[in-house]
């Protein structure tokens, strides 16, 4: 069976587009829940680079938010 030749349907997309722009598929369902520092939040990393560039899910059981994460996500992430 040979592969067909791909249709490029917008003129900005490359045909030869580098590896790491390729889609990735995950299981996620099966993935694992890790556990944080802060009890009852659970965490699946979904992608990570050696930027610091990350992914993730996040899962908090009832009454796990603190303050102490939500200072942690307003620090990295952009105002709104």
């Amino acid at each position: 069976m040979t592969a067909q030749a791909r249709k490029l349907v917008h003129s900005d997309i490359k045909p030869d587009n580098p590896p790491e722009r390729a889609a990735h598929y995950l299981d996620v369902p099966n993935m694992p829940w890790e556990k944080t520092k802060f009890p009852g939040i659970g965490i699946k990393v979904l992608y990570t680079d050696d930027s610091g560039i990350t992914t993730a899910l996040f899962k908090l059981d009832p009454g796990a938010a603190s303050i102490r994460l939500f200072s942690a996500a307003r620090s990295v992430l952009p105002p709104a």
